[in-house]
């Protein structure tokens, strides 16, 4: 990771040279937009849900797996001349990916004798909050359109939530019980991007960007409102 953050201050202060001479064109901007986290494989099958999904007919079990999520997204940046800039951006929200379980548990209730089915609910979430600083560099296309390339460096916070409920029936005076497993990993990876920057307004532009870090198990398509400051 050291190496992609000495490049990066490299490069940013090799253009800072070149915004010296053009001081017209720096300037710092913010931004806010929302993004949309999209993770092809979804969240693996747990040990837990494997146990219920290897014979469903027994269990009547069935598992849906939501792949497409939305998060927000703020930046921070500063314009060193007409083609480069330097960002700062966070992004939060679910990371692309939430799956849930449902089964059924033959037994016998306590109090009747008589046999039931008891409801039972496992669910997988995953949370996303990552940093990023990076090179952006754009070329015009016209007085209107730019095109946008990014390059840089990521650090991304997940963290995994598995919670299996079991729902009781309401003789056995409760509501029922749940099981929680967690675990959280920090990664620090190459951030690269891809997009366009329309001219919205004076001093306001609209970003549409599409990027990717092996740091999330998701790519993120984003849209940014960016102002001029």
């Amino acid at each position: 990771m050291k190496k992609y953050l000495v490049a990066l201050m490299f490069f940013c202060g090799l253009f800072s040279q070149v915004a010296q001479a053009d001081d017209e064109a720096s300037r710092w901007y913010v931004g806010a937009g929302v993004a949309e986290l999209v993770s092809p494989g979804g969240i693996p099958m747990s040990p837990q849900e494997m146990g219920f999904l290897v014979n469903q007919t027994y269990w009547n079990s069935s598992r849906t797996v939501e792949n497409r999520r939305l998060a927000n997204e703020v930046t921070v940046g500063y314009q060193m001349n007409g083609t480069f800039a330097v960002e700062l951006g966070y992004i939060r929200g679910d990371s692309g990916a939430k799956a849930t379980t449902t089964a059924t548990m033959p037994t016998f209730d306590w109090n009747t004798g008589l046999p039931i089915s008891v409801p039972i609910t496992i669910a997988q979430k995953e949370t996303l909050s990552a940093w990023q600083l990076s090179f952006v560099g754009q070329k015009p296309l016209n007085d209107y359109v730019s095109v946008m390339a990014r390059l840089g460096m990521m650090r991304a916070h997940t963290e995994w939530e598995q919670r299996q409920t079991y729902t009781w029936p309401a003789s056995w005076n409760g509501d029922g019980s749940s099981q929680i497993w967690t675990r959280s990993s920090n990664k620090e990876t190459l951030l690269y991007g891809l997009g366009f920057t329309a001219k919205v307004a004076n001093n306001t532009d609209i970003r549409v960007e599409w990027k990717k870090s092996s740091a999330m198990q998701t790519g993120v398509s984003s849209a940014v409102l960016l102002f001029q400051l």
